[in-house]
């Protein structure tokens, strides 16, 4: 995603967007940030509201945090149980069982604002939520 975005950007022109991966709890020397993503990601981290507390603090005051999470707690109860078979088999990666209104308190806790809260396909176990660090 981020070849994808560096190649979109527009190259070295000044004033073009810097991408940069790192571990989610990471401290950035060149921060702070005017926006954090997290895709696809704090379902899998060990302590959430670490990551939120590290990605808070490097932000920008107005600055956007963007995050794609899968909550299973959500999801049918089949599904939660196939999830965990897959985690004992080692199939799956350990994954935090967690809801949305789990996820948005952490957000909350954290510091952040929630501006926006959307699904999109059929798929209801992945909010797709932009959250601000107040100004």
């Amino acid at each position: 995603m981020i070849r994808i975005a560096r190649s979109r950007s527009g190259g070295d022109a000044a004033g073009t967007p810097e991408f940069l991966q790192a571990e989610a709890a990471q401290h950035i020397p060149s921060q702070p940030f005017d926006a954090i993503c997290a895709f696809s990601l704090l379902h899998l981290v060990d302590d959430i509201p670490t990551v939120l507390d590290a990605a808070f603090h490097q932000m920008k005051p107005g600055g956007h945090f963007i995050s794609k999470t899968v909550c299973l707690k959500d999801a049918p109860r089949w599904m939660r149980a196939m999830v965990r078979v897959l985690m004992a088999v080692r199939i799956a990666p350990n994954v935090i069982i967690l809801s949305r209104a789990e996820l948005t308190r952490h957000l909350i806790r954290a510091g952040f604002e929630i501006e926006q809260t959307r699904y999109f396909g059929k798929n209801r176990l992945s909010p797709f939520i932009v959250a601000r660090k107040p100004a």
